[in-house]
């Protein structure tokens, strides 16, 4: 429905310039002219994500190319893939390419970078040439549809608009113009979805999804991509990335946003919102469509607002941006981890499963004394924020030891919040009631927060790693444990050595319990149990030197606090949050106009004993 019936068969001398390792893979493919293409590139340094990549797509059945930039990449993911042969139809190839990245050379600053993005669109540009539409992919994103019904847009058979399509292009009119379509870091999916191209222009946009029709104005902003990117003076020269200088071509110089809503006459319109997200870039007039939010989104709309489960609808990707911990490789694949979203084969047949409440240390009649109360329920605060991840940094702390001393993978719950993140303090989060700017409309906070709004998820996991322990965040527990919705089996702490008789659980510990009390239950527990609260669960290890060995491994290393920053321009600090919750952190100056604060949550300490 989608393409032409004509099977593209590339041969080099029309294209000279397209790489040899391109056309052969494009050859086997055997693919129909008009197809779409979602082409992405990996190395070793970033296997990991790309399998994952290779994983949704093969589920999804998207026509998938993805280049190897090592021969170590190449093998692995030859073998994801599957088998060479196959007819390519609803299939992922990979191909060997001619390009080296070095793990150091993924900083989008650096000359490497560059040249690895001038190879990619160069790549994409090939296959423009040869008659498919391109959708350009990072491989830190995660398809959960095919986008290609969508993004074709066709609504009509032989002159008539069809009803009830059974595929998903609902509002794909908003961008049929467009020869270029791009995502977005836009937050709101509200605003969004009401004002369209008028709301996108005026964020930035993210070239980790570009989609590219075969059509003159799509090839031709391909080909000045690549040109800007290789400019030695003047406007384009100084940007950074490829990422820059797309925004560059997309605006006037000089001028914010410097872009307009494409205008139609009248007579041309299908209905009221058609070509509604489409811009008129800069560059050659180019026609240029941007995602809608809440179909493609960033990090912070899906992992963070959760959009999807309150509206209830699956978006075509998950691009996992807005990731804190250095934004590496490991940083992402725990968000996806997070989020449900790893297919990355991992499990242990015999493995077996702890978790813990990740809000009863927080509520329970010892809280105050330990770490502060927590005011509201319902209210967004930076005060209840510090309170509630010094308690999470303990809370982890003894669930830690505990899942050590079973010998059991720890399954790390989602962490209660009341302060959204910024990338780098640079924003003013309080004037969005500690919402993320720009996604205030959202209502996410109060909520949950990903484990890297606390601390370093791959710290800590290198630092359990050393001790022996397996962390993984609950939302990668194997199906048997999903399907259980969280009805787990509860391990209660105290009671019965104290005249308690529990009668919701058949499990429990003492207080402070030691290693050699707690591992007395290791044959006798179920598949997975939930430890009913983390406060005075774990008194020490056996051996002293052990105990001493992991609280400075994990308690003061892998559960490091990380730095919480907001700035206040151009109300003031002072003006914006209590004098107690300042005396938490600290006051700088920032950019001469105004101030920044900065808090940290308290370290997890030492395991308490009983007196």
């Amino acid at each position: 429905k989608f393409h032409s019936q004509i099977r593209v068969r590339v041969d080099k001398m029309s294209f000279p310039n397209a790489p040899d390792a391109l056309i052969d893979v494009v050859n086997r493919m055997g693919l129909y002219r008009g197809s779409v293409v979602v082409v992405s590139f990996a190395n070793s340094h970033h296997i990991d994500l790309a399998v994952n990549f290779i994983l949704w797509a093969k589920a999804i059945g998207m026509k998938t190319l993805i280049g190897a930039l090592d021969d170590e990449a190449f093998e692995i993911l030859k073998k994801t893939v599957g088998d060479e042969s196959h007819s390519g139809e609803g299939q992922a190839f990979a191909y060997r390419v001619d390009h080296h990245l070095e793990e150091q050379g993924s900083s989008h600053a650096s000359q490497a970078w560059k040249d690895f993005a001038k190879m990619r669109i160069s790549h994409a540009t090939s296959l423009l040439e040869f008659g498919f539409d391109v959708v350009m992919s990072d491989a830190d994103v995660v398809w959960l549809k095919n986008p290609e019904a969508y993004l074709k847009c066709e609504k009509e058979s032989e002159g008539k608009v069809v009803e009830n399509l059974s595929f998903d292009i609902d509002g794909c009119e908003e961008l049929k113009a467009a020869d270029v379509i791009v995502s977005s870091d836009n937050l709101s999916p509200t605003s969004d979805e009401r004002d369209g191209g008028n709301y996108a222009k005026g964020g930035v946009f993210n070239t980790g999804i570009v989609f590219l029709r075969h059509t003159k104005g799509g090839i031709q902003w391909a080909k000045q991509w690549n040109v800007h990117l290789s400019a030695t003076d003047g406007r384009f020269h100084r940007l950074t990335s490829d990422q820059q200088v797309f925004n560059a071509m997309s605006r006037k110089e000089n001028a914010w946003p410097g872009l307009e809503v494409m205008r139609m006459d009248q007579i041309q319109r299908l209905g009221a919102n058609e070509n509604k997200r489409v811009l008129v870039a800069a560059e050659g007039n180019t026609l240029l469509g941007v995602f809608p939010v809440a179909k493609f989104n960033s990090g912070h709309v899906y992992m963070v607002q959760k959009f999807h489960e309150k509206e209830k609808k699956k978006p075509f990707a998950v691009h996992a941006t807005y990731t804190f911990d250095g934004s590496s490789g490991g940083a992402k694949k725990w968000r996806f981890m997070e989020a449900g979203l790893w297919r990355v084969p991992e499990e242990d047949k015999h493995e077996k499963f702890i978790t813990f409440d990740a809000s009863a240390h927080l509520w329970d009649d010892d809280a105050v004394d330990d770490h502060g109360a927590i005011t509201s329920h319902d209210t967004p605060s930076i005060t209840d924020h510090l309170v509630a991840g010094s308690g999470h940094i303990k809370a982890l702390a003894n669930a830690m030891a505990v899942a050590a001393s079973l010998k059991r993978t720890l399954l790390i719950p989602p962490m209660p919040c009341w302060c959204d993140k910024v990338w780098g303090g640079h924003d003013n989060i309080f004037t969005f009631q500690c919402h993320y700017p720009g996604s205030r409309d959202s209502n996410h906070i109060p909520g949950t927060c990903p484990l890297d709004h606390f601390v370093s998820p791959s710290k800590l996991a290198r630092e359990a790693n050393a001790n022996g322990l397996r962390i993984k965040p609950l939302g990668s527990a194997p199906e048997s444990v999903k399907n259980m919705r969280g009805d787990f089996p509860v391990l209660k702490v105290g009671g019965k050595e104290e005249g308690e008789q529990h009668h919701t659980s058949l499990f429990s510990i003492p207080t402070h319990a030691t290693e050699v009390e707690i591992s007395k239950l290791a044959d006798q527990l179920p598949l997975i149990i939930k430890l009913e609260t983390t406060r005075d669960a774990f008194g020490g290890f056996t051996d002293p030197e052990k105990t001493k060995k992991f609280e400075e491994s994990i308690n003061d290393r892998g559960l490091f606090p990380e730095q919480w920053c907001s700035e206040c321009h151009p109300q003031g600090c002072k003006n914006l949050i209590p004098s107690a919750t300042i005396a938490k952190g600290f006051l700088k100056p920032v950019r001469e106009v105004h101030d920044q604060f900065c808090a940290s949550f308290d370290k997890a300490g030492k395991f308490s004993h009983e007196s």
